[in-house]
C-alpha cells in the first residue's frame, strides 16, 4: 500500500479541528455583525465572517472528498450496511389502564424542624 493511501488519524483530527475552528469563528463573527455594541465595526466583522465563512466550505469540501475516497471498509461497516431494516414488532396485548395514586399525606414536623422555625 503506497502511503499517500494511507489512512491517519491524527491527519483527521487536525483536519477536523480546523474545519470546527473555522466553524465557530464563522458564528463568532456572525453575532458580532448581529449585534448592536459592535455596530461601528459591523463591515469589518462582515468581511471577516465572510473569509472565515469561505474557509470553512473549502475545510468541508476537503473533508467531504478526501476522507470519502479512503479505502478502509471493515466487518463492522459491512454490518451496518448490509442489517436487515427490521419491522417492530407489534403483538395485540390487553391494554394498560393508568390508575391514580395518591401521594402520602405530610408527617408531623420533627424537633428539629420545630428548633429552626421558631
Amino acid at each position: 500500500m503506497d502511503n499517500n493511501n494511507r489512512f491517519s488519524i491524527l491527519i483527521l483530527e487536525k483536519d477536523v479541528l480546523e474545519y470546527n475552528y473555522y466553524k465557530t469563528k464563522f458564528n463568532e463573527y456572525a453575532e458580532k455583525s448581529k449585534s448592536k455594541w459592535h455596530y461601528f465595526s459591523r463591515s469589518k466583522n462582515e468581511k471577516i465572517k465572510m473569509e472565515f465563512y469561505t474557509k470553512y466550505i473549502a475545510k468541508m469540501r476537503y473533508l467531504e472528498t478526501h476522507y470519502r475516497t479512503n479505502n478502509i471498509y471493515t466487518d463492522c461497516h459491512r454490518l451496518l450496511e448490509n442489517q436487515p431494516i427490521q419491522q417492530a414488532q407489534v403483538e395485540h396485548t390487553e391494554p394498560i389502564i393508568a390508575t391514580l395514586i395518591e401521594p402520602p399525606l405530610p408527617s408531623a414536623p420533627t424537633d428539629i424542624y420545630r428548633a429552626i422555625n421558631n
